[in-house]
């Protein structure tokens, strides 16, 4: 006869520390989520709208509002609207005509993807900025001129399907980093972590 026992009073030590630590280690499953997350949607973002402007810009447009904590477990990633885009960032280019075009689709390739507006020039030594002159009337008055902006990001994020996007990437992510954590926590209750130990962002 064969017979297997376990202690009742060695289960219940094991599963209190287990239990203990867990809302700290789904706060960590949580907010390396949304970290990765919000680092996906500014690279697609970025590469879909194909426009150049620096990075940290992308960085203000969609970032951490609220963080997971063991008492908390939730976190918000803020998407803004912010201001309107300087068509500097949208490769203009001056025609040969009294005009400006910039790519304002970058799905759609050539000309017609190209949005083309006959009253606007570049100023090169301002950083390629567009400007259209005010004055619509007859003679050859040039001032006053008005610099010229596009979409705001809250436009591009739609167009880009952002949200949906986000969503997507949470749930294939989160039970994936919260049980990772949960196998990290019964390796060091039973003693079998061996090598490198998963980081806070994992």
């Amino acid at each position: 006869m064969i017979t297997a026992t376990v202690k009742s009073d060695s289960v219940k030590k094991n599963l209190a520390y287990i239990i203990e630590d867990m809302p700290t280690a789904v706060a960590i499953g949580v907010n390396s989520t949304m970290k990765k997350t919000r680092k996906e949607l500014r690279k697609t973002l970025a590469k879909q709208m194909d426009i150049k402007m620096p990075a940290k810009a992308f960085k203000g447009a969609i970032r951490p509002k609220a963080i997971a904590a063991k008492s908390h477990l939730q976190a918000t990633l803020a998407l803004e609207k912010g201001r309107a885009i300087s068509l500097r960032y949208f490769r203009p280019t001056q025609t040969n005509r009294d005009g400006t075009s910039v790519r304002m689709n970058n799905a759609i390739p050539g000309k017609a993807g190209r949005t083309f507006l006959p009253n606007a020039f570049v100023v090169k030594r301002l950083g390629n900025t567009v400007f259209e002159r005010a004055y619509r009337g007859k003679g050859s008055k040039r001032l006053p001129i008005v610099q010229q902006f596009g979409p705001n990001f809250g436009q591009l994020m739609k167009a880009a399907g952002i949200k949906d996007m986000a969503v997507a990437l949470i749930r294939k992510e989160l039970p994936k980093r919260i049980q990772r954590r949960i196998r990290f926590l019964l390796l060091k209750q039973s003693g079998g972590l061996r090598g490198n130990q998963p980081s806070r962002n994992q």
